[in-house]
């Protein structure tokens, strides 16, 4: 019966034959899916009937997303009024298309997808006159419109449109804590686009909101609050300033702030007292018992003690003066021997024996005014006696004998004056010497308040 039929056919006119081969076309098999992603995702298939063929629908969905449906179509659906045996190919902006082949529709409306390779059919539409249309509105010229329209005439058989895979999975959230984002991507690879085929529409790359546990906040410190006002009125004092751990608070197990909220300084706003002179002291004994010799009196900067930064006291702790005793037995010119000296030069001979430039008196000639060394013209008993007034340091003075101390004076000046004496009884042979060995002799007063004397107590 069937080859009956295909030679009725081929001796019927071209209209007649279309009919009755359209009669006897048997029963396709095709994919049946609705609202898949891609071809390949369709497994399901159904018989069609008879008066049905295989078709495809493709819908864009504005986001960059589309859709496919697959099944059975009466003929009249895919061409009304046509009985064409070819793939029928739509023109919208979506694709509707129709084939003839059991499971066509799996590579029509993008012609590829992955698993499947592009249909073999490869035909222009035949409502349209390719070679006339493109003359005159130069169709070829638009790929876009040409490739559904005179695929074939304009050489567009490999033109592939590209399509987007699969999204990849969600990437993790780009910080651990707070609001935050995450992301995924996906590629124009399903199919790619080849032949001058479109490329994909739409995002390549998608973002969404990630909500996290709120993020630690560690805290901060405000800036150094004004110094306080210093503790004491007068002398030495402290201030202080705070700082707060608020420049953020800590919060969500956020760290304290590190290091020390509190801050102190010395301060002093002003000395308390300067230092002031007790009265003087009652005057000493005179030095000598007879004829002329020295006393002093003493005061000390106690009243008050300077205190601290405060100045001290301005002028002498000590004051001398001249006193006259008795007048001294007479004794022959001969037997008078003794010396007088003040007013230190500030050098000392051989580096340690000072030199006076004021000799009060010098009976017997036994003081060298150029060493000032003494010389004992006579045997007998001498005594001696050193005075010296230093300022703000440390002096010492030995009286010796032929090189060996006798006795020594040592004074300690901190903040004022100070003075020391001495004085030591010593028996002398003719050509004996006695002079002075000092140390720090630079930081004693040049006036007549430094002293050194001597005389012929009592001869051999």
């Amino acid at each position: 019966m069937m080859a009956s039929a295909v030679r009725i056919c081929e001796i019927l006119t071209l209209v007649t034959a279309l009919s009755l081969c359209q009669d006897i076309v048997e029963a396709l098999d095709c994919l049946f899916c609705t609202n898949v992603r891609r071809f390949s995702d369709c497994q399901v298939t159904k018989s069609c009937l008879d008066d049905e063929i295989c078709y495809v629908e493709t819908f864009d969905h504005g986001d960059g997303n589309s859709s496919v449906n697959l099944g059975c179509k009466t003929l009249e659906q895919c061409y009304p009024g046509d009985r064409i045996d070819v793939i029928g190919r739509s023109i919208e902006a979506t694709c509707s298309e129709c084939c003839r082949q059991h499971y066509c529709n799996g590579k029509v409306c993008g012609h590829t997808d992955g698993s499947t390779t592009p249909p073999s059919d490869c035909v222009d539409d035949v409502k349209f006159n390719c070679a006339i249309i493109n003359a005159t509105f130069n169709t070829c010229s638009d790929v876009q419109h040409a490739k559904t329209v005179c695929r074939k005439f304009c050489q567009l058989c490999d033109l592939v449109d590209g399509d987007w895979g699969a999204w990849s999975e969600w990437s993790a959230c780009k910080e651990t804590c707070g609001n935050t984002i995450r992301t995924r991507s996906r590629n124009c690879d399903d199919p790619i686009p080849a032949g001058g085929g479109l490329d994909c529409i739409g995002d390549k790359q998608q973002y969404d909101n990630c909500t996290l546990s709120p993020c630690p906040i560690h805290g901060g410190w405000s800036t150094w609050d004004s110094w306080s006002s210093c503790s004491k009125t007068c002398g030495i004092g402290l201030q202080r300033r705070d700082r707060h751990c608020s420049s953020p608070y800590p919060d969500y197990g956020g760290n304290h702030c590190f290091g020390d909220a509190l801050e102190n300084r010395v301060c002093m706003d002003k000395a308390c007292s300067d230092g002031g002179w007790t009265l003087w002291s009652i005057w000493s004994s005179c030095s000598h018992t007879c004829g002329h010799g020295l006393k002093s009196r003493t005061r000390s900067c106690s009243n008050p003690v300077p205190s601290s930064l405060g100045k001290p006291c301005t002028g002498n702790n000590v004051e001398y003066s001249m006193c006259a005793q008795n007048k001294c037995p007479d004794t022959t010119s001969s037997d008078k021997v003794y010396f007088s000296v003040n007013t230190p030069t500030g050098t000392l001979y051989n580096q340690h024996s000072p030199i006076f430039s004021n000799v009060v008196i010098n009976t017997g000639g036994g003081y060298d005014v150029s060493t000032g060394k003494f010389t004992a013209p006579k045997a007998g008993v001498y005594q001696f006696s050193s005075t010296f007034v230093t300022d703000r340091s440390t002096t010492q003075c030995f009286i010796r004998k032929n090189g060996v101390i006798l006795v020594y004076a040592l004074t300690t000046a901190v903040n004022d004056y100070k003075s020391a004496s001495a004085s030591v009884y010593v028996h002398l042979d003719t050509g004996d010497v006695v002079d002075q060995s000092c140390g720090g002799w630079q930081y004693v007063d040049l006036n007549k308040t430094s002293m050194f004397s001597g005389a012929l107590v009592s001869a051999d």
